[in-house]
C-alpha cells in the first residue's frame, strides 16, 4: 500500500508538473520515511517521432525516486548523480504500442546548463548550489514568548495585554 501511494504520489506530481506551462525544467521533493526519499521532476524535450501534438501534455517529463543523489559542476553544465534509481519517462512514439519508459539503475545522471535553477520548498535554488541538505526546513521567521516575557514584547511594540492576560505561564508550560 505505501509503495502504492508513493507512485500515486510520483505521478500525481509529474501530471501537475505537466501541465504548469510556466514551471522551471526541474522540480525537487523530500518524501519522509521513504526508501527513496528524492523525488525529481524534470521536463525534457519530447522526442521528434512523438504522436502527441503540441502541447504535449506530460511527454518528456521525467520522474525520478532516488536513495540520494549529489550535484557536479562541470564548464557549462551540472550533472545530477542520482543512486538507487526508480525511473520514469512520459513518452510515446508512433508505431509503438507501448508508452511511458520505466527502470531501475543503481546510478543515473541528468545534466542541465550551469544557470538552470531547481524548485524546493516553494523557492528557486541555483543548480550549483542544490545539495540533500537544500531540503532541510527553513528555520521559522517568528519568535515566541509567554508569561512575563510576553507581556514585556507587548509593551515594548506599544500594546496593551488582553484582559486575561496575568503574565504567568500556562500549568504545564514552562515560562521563557
Amino acid at each position: 500500500m505505501r509503495i502504492l501511494n508513493h507512485t500515486t504520489l510520483a505521478l500525481g506530481l509529474c501530471i501537475l508538473f505537466a501541465k504548469t506551462g510556466t514551471a522551471q525544467e526541474l522540480a525537487a521533493f523530500k518524501i519522509p520515511d521513504s526508501p527513496r526519499g528524492y523525488l525529481f521532476n524534470c521536463r525534457t524535450l519530447p522526442e521528434e517521432d512523438s504522436t502527441n501534438g503540441w502541447p504535449r501534455s506530460v511527454e518528456g517529463t521525467e520522474t525520478i525516486l532516488a536513495k540520494r543523489f549529489k550535484t557536479m559542476r562541470q564548464s557549462a553544465l551540472v550533472t545530477i548523480v542520482f543512486y538507487d534509481v526508480l525511473y520514469c519517462r512520459a513518452n510515446r512514439r508512433k508505431g509503438e504500442k507501448s508508452g511511458s519508459v520505466v527502470m531501475t539503475a543503481n546510478e543515473y545522471s541528468v545534466s542541465f546548463p550551469r544557470w538552470t535553477s531547481v524548485l524546493v520548498h516553494g523557492q528557486l535554488i541555483r543548480l550549483a548550489d542544490f545539495s540533500e541538505d537544500s531540503f532541510k526546513a527553513p528555520a521559522p521567521h517568528y519568535d515566541h514568548y509567554e508569561g512575563k516575557d510576553a507581556l514585556k514584547k507587548l509593551k515594548e511594540v506599544g500594546l496593551d495585554p488582553p484582559d486575561d492576560m496575568d503574565g504567568t505561564p500556562e500549568k504545564g508550560k514552562s515560562g521563557k
